[in-house]
């Protein structure tokens, strides 16, 4: 019989890969709805991605620019009761059904299941813990001892995520959308992309691996998916 440790292992990207959107956007788009955050910080938190996603701010300055302006000092207690209403309300209507399915295959067939993601920890925990996964790690942000958030400890990204791989051996697959990744699929022993962005698509083409082109999520439009309070794990 064989340990735990050593069952298959199934690793998945969160954003645009199981969900068909930015998680952290989404979620500050669900915050903003509440009147939790202002439109201003929404608006310069979306500026900021979408000078990202063009290549004009790497994933770190991204990261750092959104927590000072958007965490920082912030109560953690206080963010952590918008996460299952969140969940319930936004998360069904966001995920991307093909991956989601294969999500629930590999669970089904007895594998453990990760979610890696560079959203914060907290929200990729809360999404993972919903949806079942046996691992969920995300980018670390630190809390002080008045329960503010005060520092970003670790940024989970491609290349902390292939170190995460490589403390778990064994037969491993995993999905993700962005070059980005490309540290991360490179370990594993099967890589999938999902909708793989124009460097991403040219790897898999170099590298043999599979591609699969499912659902898309044009722009970020996310108030209209926060209507849809449609239970997720119906199948």
């Amino acid at each position: 019989m064989s340990t735990n440790k050593e069952k298959p292992l199934v690793a998945f990207d969160l954003d645009h890969t199981l969900m068909r959107v930015n998680s952290s956007f989404s979620f500050g788009c669900f915050l903003y709805k509440h009147r939790f955050i202002s439109l201003l910080d929404l608006s310069l938190c979306i500026f900021y991605y979408v000078i990202h996603k063009n290549g004009a701010l790497s994933m770190q300055a991204l990261h750092h620019r959104v927590f000072n302006r958007f965490f920082k000092k912030m109560s953690y207690r206080k963010i952590k009761e918008f996460l299952a209403p969140f969940i319930a309300q936004s998360v069904p209507s966001l995920m991307n059904h093909r991956v989601w399915s294969l999500f629930k295959e590999a669970k089904a067939q007895g594998k453990r299941v990760a979610i890696l993601s560079s959203s914060p920890d907290f929200l990729v925990e809360a999404i993972g813990e919903h949806l079942g996964a046996d691992f969920s790690v995300g980018t670390h942000y630190s809390v002080d001892k008045a329960g503010l958030f005060c520092a970003i400890s670790q940024i989970f990204d491609g290349q902390a995520k292939a170190e995460w791989i490589r403390s778990h051996p064994g037969d491993i697959t995993a999905y993700s959308d962005s070059h980005l990744d490309i540290p991360f699929l490179e370990v594993a022993a099967k890589a999938i992309a999902v909708n793989p962005d124009r460097k991403l698509t040219a790897a898999c083409q170099r590298r043999g691996w599979e591609i699969i082109y499912t659902e898309r999520c044009c722009g970020i439009n996310y108030h209209r998916a926060t209507e849809n309070t449609e239970k997720i794990g119906e199948n």
